[in-house]
């Protein structure tokens, strides 16, 4: 049955305002997920389904596989190639409302948009053709390319500009505090000396690893019917005495979306790429939430402050405080993202014999996935614009922990040959803290000789920092180079 636009009843229980929406990515934070939205909200999904849909009927034309009522092979005129091309351009809210209650009514919504489709192009010159919207496709052969659609350009103009600019930003700060010595902390408790760049140095390599390794990841597609065998494609053709390769027909389908085509599947496709490009991005998530917590502990031991505008509020109750909301913000988003996608990459290989609707189901919901994991990357790029390590602290806590220097002089012993050099200095520095006239008192008396024990007096806790500076400055070359490769990835700063 084909539906007029008359047949249409508006929707009821609309909401007016974003600010009824339900959760808070939705409402409170609707502003800064409104590209998000472009990809991954119904309106997208039912105009991805509706670009497929319209990609098949002008394919099969192509191939001359189109069939008219008077048994004519179907030629597109330039005047229809510009009907389908407006069905898709011109698609609107209201015809999303459309399309939304047909749903309503046959509760399929990838087959509401087939029926869409057939009562738009029922009164043009395209009416003896509406019946090969979309065949010898199932529903989710055009769900899978449609949602790719939507994944694919999340990543290329959402994602990566908004990775990178997290990247681009910790250089800078990287960059800023490449020499700023403190003090390294291994379960809490004082280790040996590093640098604020070098440990940032850290986490911006590994955002770069992860981003060049999605880059990598292809995206897959199957339009194989509806148990992977062509089954209805081929019999049309058996039946009309057509010789045709409908292999690559699909394939060559597949292939005009910039995807692979997947050749051994169920209804369903595998996700194998979709996992995986998933997994990459729930590493990065919490890559954030292990910086966001390093952050938070750097501003409550002290070590970092924070520039903010003088319109914020940090406390209720407290006017003078600045608290870390931003990373705390970030590790949450972070998590929860994380959290979604990793239920998401546990649901959608889990259809049932040839099919069951798990994995649609779960698809549907990576988009408030990325939402949130978007959320957090962006609030950490803003955290690191503002974030100052304080120089004068670090120094000062640096000079009250000579007692790190206690790992250079157990190796000393060993070098020399010492029968217990290990529990020698533990003896004497295990739970203490050390002056720095503590730590030349423990030189004069250790059994070392002169040469070795003149040179021990030139150390101190911010000179037995080892290869941090140059770490930092490795790092920040081989970033630089990855920044001015990808331009065209990283948003305006």
């Amino acid at each position: 049955m084909l539906y007029t636009n008359s047949e249409i009843k508006e929707p009821r229980n609309e909401t007016p305002h974003f600010l009824y929406n339900l959760t808070p990515e939705t409402s409170r934070w609707h502003g800064r997920l409104e590209k998000t939205s472009e990809y991954f909200s119904e309106y997208s999904t039912m105009k991805n389904r509706i670009i497929v849909d319209i990609a098949w009927l002008k394919h099969l034309i192509k191939y001359k596989l189109v069939i008219t009522s008077d048994r004519k092979i179907k030629k597109l005129k330039p005047e229809e190639s510009i009907i389908l091309d407006k069905l898709q351009e011109d698609f609107s809210l209201e015809n999303a409302k459309e399309i939304w209650q047909l749903d309503l009514l046959i509760n399929h919504d990838t087959m509401a948009v087939e029926r869409y489709l057939q009562a738009k192009l029922k009164n043009t010159n395209l009416k003896d053709v509406i019946n090969y919207i979309p065949i010898g496709l199932t529903a989710t052969d055009v769900d899978n390319i449609a949602f790719n659609i939507s994944l694919k350009a999340f990543i290329e103009t959402s994602y990566m500009p908004m990775i990178n600019t997290l990247i681009l930003n910790l250089y800078k700060l990287i960059l800023k505090e490449k020499d700023t010595f403190m003090l390294g902390r291994t379960h809490g408790v004082p280790a040996l000396t590093t640098t604020a760049g070098k440990e940032l140095a850290s986490f911006g390599i590994t955002l770069k690893q992860h981003v060049e390794e999605l880059k990598t990841i292809p995206m897959s597609a199957k339009a194989c019917g509806e148990v992977g065998t062509r089954a209805e494609l081929i019999a049309i053709a058996q039946t009309l005495n057509i010789n045709v390769n409908w292999e690559k027909v699909s394939d060559d389908f597949i292939k005009s979306f910039g995807f692979i085509p997947q050749k051994y599947v169920t209804q369903s496709e595998s996700h194998e790429n979709q996992i995986k490009i998933f997994n990459n991005i729930s590493q990065t998530a919490r890559l954030l939430q292990k910086l966001s917590k390093d952050l938070w502990m750097y501003n409550a031991l002290g070590y970092i402050t924070w520039s903010d505008s003088q319109e914020r509020v940090g406390s209720s109750g407290m006017p003078h405080k600045i608290n870390p909301i931003g990373t705390e913000f970030s590790e949450w988003h972070s998590y929860y993202g994380e959290k979604q996608l990793e239920a998401i990459i546990g649901m959608i290989m889990q259809s049932r014999l040839q099919r069951a609707l798990v994995d649609k189901y779960a698809l549907r919901h990576v988009g408030p996935a990325l939402a949130n994991i978007l959320l957090a990357i962006e609030e950490m790029s803003d955290v690191l614009i503002r974030v100052k390590f304080r120089r004068e602290i670090l120094k000062k806590e640096l000079d009250n922990h000579w007692e790190i220097l206690s790992s250079l002089l157990q190796c000393m012993l060993r070098i020399q040959g010492d029968e217990n050099p290990y529990d020698k200095i533990k003896k004497i520095s295990r739970g203490l803290t050390w002056s720095k006239e503590d730590y030349i008192k423990a030189v004069k008396e250790l059994p070392l000789n002169k040469q070795i024990k003149k040179k021990l007096y030139e150390f101190s806790p911010e000179k037995y920092s080892g290869e941090s500076v140059k770490l930092t400055m490795d790092a920040l070359r081989e970033l630089k180079g990855y920044i001015n490769s990808n331009n065209k990835y990283f948003t305006t700063q």
